[in-house]
């Protein structure tokens, strides 16, 4: 019993580290497309110039 409750307690964590990388991810995610879209309107702009 002892071990089922240390590896339950073990996937809990594994669970809320998945949660706390995947909100990174897609923070990281919207940061960069946030940065491409800049950039392209940056472009736009010099041509546009």
């Amino acid at each position: 019993m002892q071990g089922l409750l240390k590896e339950k307690s073990e996937i809990e964590r594994l669970q809320r580290e998945f949660k706390i990388l995947s909100e990174q991810i897609s923070k990281t995610d919207k940061r960069t497309t946030e940065s491409n879209i800049q950039t392209e309107e940056l472009i736009l702009e010099e041509c546009e110039a």
